[in-house]
């Protein structure tokens, strides 16, 4: 369905590359593997010339890879027309606490007014996806996915998100109270990653 390239823009390691792929299945992720092979074999017919380029092509990467399958959450916020240029991508990692005295209810309806209030409101916010662990290293790991024109629309996000917070939650009180019933819902450990999405090469 869909397939972009991201650059290191700031991360622990430059040397970084992410491949992300969207699939509407899981038989979808297989059958992808099977086209792409009869791709390639349409694409360079002779056997030698195929190697040949696949050898070439991987000399440019490293032999260290993870793998990660996560499934979109609702809530998205969609671009409103396909991008023209490169954009940035600020990945934030998080992890899913589960306390006793929270409830699904109660969670689905503190994420869905911050939704409506703050990131559906936020004109410097162009998408935004959120997903969660569905095959890999860690069952707790939530990560939310911002896409931006650039850099310094990325951090004018964080004066904007206080102002937006701030108009739908006005008593002081009030607005601390609920970020105590959502922060239970979370470890409180996050890391925060950015990268650069290269247009050309996303479809």
């Amino acid at each position: 369905m869909g397939s972009s390239i991201y650059l290191h823009h700031t991360t622990p390691d430059n040397t970084e590359l992410l491949f992300v792929q969207v699939f509407d299945s899981w038989d979808a992720i297989d059958k992808a593997t099977d086209r792409g092979t009869e791709l390639a074999k349409e694409a360079w017919s002779i056997e030698d010339g195929r190697k040949a380029f696949f050898k070439k092509q991987n000399a440019y990467y490293a032999n260290g890879h993870s793998d990660e399958i996560y499934s979109v959450m609702p809530g998205t916020k969609l671009m409103k027309a396909p991008p023209t240029k490169d954009m940035i991508l600020y990945l934030r990692k998080s992890h899913f606490a589960y306390p006793e005295d929270g409830s699904r209810k109660e969670f689905l309806e503190l994420r869905k007014e911050y939704l409506e209030n703050v990131i559906y409101k936020n004109e410097f916010i162009k998408a935004y996806y959120p997903s969660r662990h569905f095959y890999g290293a860690d069952g707790t790991e939530h990560i939310q996915a911002y896409f931006f024109d650039s850099l310094t629309d990325w951090d004018k996000m964080f004066d904007r998100n206080t102002e937006l917070v701030k108009e739908a939650w006005p008593d002081d009180e009030a607005r601390k109270e609920r970020g105590k019933k959502v922060g239970k819902y979370f470890t409180g450990v996050h890391g925060d990653f950015i990268y650069t999405r290269v247009h050309g090469l996303s479809k």
